[in-house]
């Protein structure tokens, strides 16, 4: 993680958007106290995508409840296979 002053992002805002993806996260301060973060949109030294994405913990608690079901390839064959009957 990196801090830099708002005063620093304005006069160099390019250099400093690219050097998140270094940091990881860098935050932004006003008067010393933090105003906002930037995050990197890939972890440091990751690839972007789905694989590591971070899902809320509403979301993962919401996957948590649901069981198994039935695969969807089934479905789809059992009505494909009703319908030449």
């Amino acid at each position: 993680m990196k801090t830099l002053t708002i005063e620093e992002l304005d006069e160099q805002t390019g250099r400093w958007l690219r050097e998140v993806g270094q940091h990881d996260q860098v935050i932004v301060t006003d008067q010393g106290h933090p105003l906002v973060s930037i995050l990197s949109a890939r972890p440091a030294g990751g690839k972007a995508g789905f694989g590591n994405r971070v899902l809320l913990a509403e979301y993962r608690n919401q996957m948590g409840r649901l069981g198994g079901g039935t695969d969807s390839t089934v479905i789809i064959a059992e009505d494909r296979d009703r319908r030449s009957e």
